[in-house]
């Protein structure tokens, strides 16, 4: 399994893809999966579905609903990951809400989850000032807390939470919700120099971005970019060819 940090070598500009999994069916999903591997992206996040996920817009909402009316369990998750480290050797790390991965227990997630080959968690509704206990056990299983960093963000605060960060960080592109607004190239790349001051770690934009000419132009100012919610109305919408076409000109 290659370690997080490989998407990004020899100043490559990584492309992240996501799968909410569940959605549509396990093995639907597991096949949309391989599908975005088999295409080229660099790094899979995968969803945990969640009742009320803060900041899911619309399309990821309504696959994580997919994906809970499917039955999807955080042990589907698990099974998940470890089906996809059995095929591959892609780098995944998990996005999930605190309640969820609360009641299926911290530690035993992230001891399952390692061992499954996912290498980072991405928990939007876990404040930085309560982070550090949940890092101290994430790291007994060689596990990154991965940071988020809205746009509006202080300066004083990046510096908190970016100057111990592993794997990569995750710079919110827009002032909202994914998937719902336009990121805004200007801040992003404001923010990104702030960023880029107190760490070496890869900053990765995501929310909103959705073409190829979002991509180029955001890969301009960091390390890497997330498209996730335009990937899943695509395939919603039956055009794979045009998602396969994004990623392979990239």
């Amino acid at each position: 399994m290659r370690k997080i940090n490989t998407a990004f070598e020899n100043n490559k500009k990584a492309l992240v893809s996501y799968v909410m999994v569940g959605d549509g069916g396990f093995e639907a999903s597991l096949d949309y999966a391989r599908f975005l591997i088999k295409s080229g992206i660099d790094l899979l996040e995968l969803g945990m579905p969640f009742s009320d996920p803060a900041a899911d817009g619309e399309t990821i909402l309504n696959a994580g609903l997919r994906a809970l009316k499917a039955k999807t369990t955080f042990k589907d998750v698990i099974r998940f990951a470890k089906i996809i480290k059995a095929e591959t050797d892609i780098p995944m790390v998990v996005m999930t809400y605190l309640n969820p991965i609360y009641q299926f227990g911290f530690e035993k997630a992230c001891k399952l989850l390692s061992e499954s080959g996912v290498q980072g968690l991405i928990i939007p509704d876990l404040p930085h000032e309560e982070s550090a206990e949940f890092k101290l056990v994430a790291e007994l299983y060689e596990m990154h807390i991965i940071p988020l960093i809205a746009l509006t963000t202080s300066e004083r605060r990046v510096e908190q939470i970016v100057k111990e960060s592993e794997g990569f960080i995750y710079l919110v592109a827009v002032k909202g919700i994914t998937g719902t607004q336009r990121p805004d190239l200007k801040e992003v790349t404001l923010m990104s120099h702030k960023i880029k001051k107190y760490t070496k770690t890869p900053v990765v934009a995501g929310f909103g971005i959705k073409s190829r000419e979002d991509v180029l132009e955001f890969n301009k100012v960091v390390d890497g970019v997330v498209i996730a919610s335009r990937f899943i109305d695509l395939r919603e919408a039956g055009k794979m060819d045009e998602i396969k076409a994004i990623i392979g000109f990239l």
